[in-house]
């Protein structure tokens, strides 16, 4: 066994990029979101701003190439949003999170013309525009 073997036996698939990414979503969601979603779950919307806010912490993009606005990331960084979007226990926020991250902007980045991509990522990455786009 190798050191790096041993290293990744050890902490799993995690280094510390992604415990950094973890501690940021964690503080962002218990601060932004937990303390003040229970009229979110009423109302059956998610604010745009903190999705905006979310999109400036760069996690929305993170598996994306960075070439287009993304942060170039594996799919653990996904797993790593995923679990910490469901730390909040809120359906509806957890749902608009990873619709955005893992349903929506997937087709952008597979299949949209290169043209758009370089133009529709890094709006999709920041929040500032949802997919599809007219």
């Amino acid at each position: 066994m190798t050191r790096q073997d041993t290293i990744t036996a050890a902490t799993g698939p995690f280094n510390e990029d992604l415990n950094m990414i973890r501690d940021q979503l964690r503080r962002f969601i218990e601060t932004e979101v937990t303390a003040k979603a229970e009229p979110w779950e009423e109302e059956g919307m998610v604010p745009r701003d903190v999705l905006r806010r979310m999109g400036d912490l760069g996690v929305l993009g993170m598996r994306y190439d960075k070439q287009y606005g993304g942060a170039g990331l594996d799919v653990v960084s996904s797993v790593v949003l995923a679990e910490e979007v469901g730390r909040s226990t809120f359906g509806g926020f957890s749902a608009t999170v990873l619709v955005h991250t893992d349903m929506a902007s997937p087709h952008l980045e597979n299949a949209a013309r290169r043209n758009r991509r370089r133009a529709g990522c890094h709006r999709s990455y920041r929040a500032k525009r949802s997919p599809p786009w007219p």
